[in-house]
């Protein structure tokens, strides 16, 4: 069997389209590109982008604390305009303890414009605009001297030279509130917005298929069958006749005259006998008698 796989792949506007992200970061690390509404002394902000500071061990390390645990504003200039995914950080921590200092809820915002970089009143919003992210907050570090990285992906297509961050509270911590680490990404190769890649892949895949169906099947069936006969009756038959004969006799008859006197009435009579037996067929003698009176006349 002989099948043709068609794959097309469209290069998508957001996310992770070539499975990378990287790292960008101001011209400097310095209070002119990274600012906060408030930060404790030595724990400035830009030492939360400084890739070169540490994430474990004592905050003194790296990393910017708030000089109180009021909301407070972060804000980077990136010295051109980029296409902010993703957020990486590092929540705050000393030697894996007083993690509830870290940053909690946030909201993200972008523009181009330098006032709003300038302004880190908490309250001012200015031309900012608001960018969606996946999260809105960030999460505790992890209560170990250790490295946790989080991420939180944005929803993002502008190109915006200024990024803001206000940090609206922590995670119960009286006297700080700060991060570890703040680094802004963009999706590696990123299109332009306007650019749509389809790539329609052909390749032809010879494939032998075998296969072997071993099957058992267990049927039952149940039929009434109902069907009508038309019998064909050979029969034979002895007639039974009844008849009644005719039997006609032919005799010659023997005529025996006799002759007999009947005193008691006072005359004469001649008998005559005629005898029928033709060829002896019957049983017996067969006669008839005739008779004649002759009367005296008177005188």
């Amino acid at each position: 069997m002989k099948r043709i796989l068609i794959l097309i792949a469209v290069l998508g506007l957001f996310g992770d389209v070539w499975g990378g992200y990287s790292s960008v970061f101001p011209p400097e690390h310095t209070s002119t590109y990274v600012k906060s509404t408030a930060n404790l002394t030595f724990y400035y902000p830009y030492l939360a982008t400084n890739p070169n500071l540490s994430v474990i061990n004592h905050w003194a390390d790296g990393g910017w604390l708030s000089a109180t645990y009021v909301p407070s504003r972060f804000h980077i200039d990136l010295g051109s305009g980029k296409v902010i995914t993703r957020i990486y950080y590092e929540n705050a921590h000393r030697n894996g303890s007083s993690t509830n200092a870290g940053a909690k809820d946030f909201t993200f915002w972008g523009s181009n414009v330098s006032s709003d970089f300038t302004d880190i009143v908490y309250t001012n919003n200015g031309s900012w605009e608001y960018i969606t992210t996946t999260a809105s907050a960030f999460e505790q570090h992890v209560a170990l001297n250790q490295a946790d990285p989080k991420y939180i992906e944005v929803s993002n297509v502008t190109e915006y030279r200024y990024y803001a961050f206000k940090f609206a509270n922590n995670y119960g911590n009286t006297e700080y509130m700060g991060v570890r680490r703040i680094q802004l990404q963009i999706t590696d190769n990123t299109p332009t917005p306007t650019e749509t890649v389809t790539e329609t892949v052909t390749p032809t895949i010879t494939e032998t298929i075998t296969d072997t169906i071993t099957a058992t099947i267990t049927e039952t069936i149940t039929q009434t069958i109902t069907e009508t006969v038309t019998p064909t009756i050979t029969q034979t038959v002895t007639p039974t006749i009844t008849a009644t004969p005719t039997i006609t006799l032919t005799a010659t008859p023997i005529i025996k005259p006799a002759i007999h006197s009947d005193e008691n009435n006072g005359g004469i009579w001649h008998r005559f006998r005629m005898w029928f037996n033709h060829n002896n067929l019957l049983p017996h003698n067969i006669y008839a008698d005739f008779y004649a009176i002759k009367y005296d006349e008177v005188a």
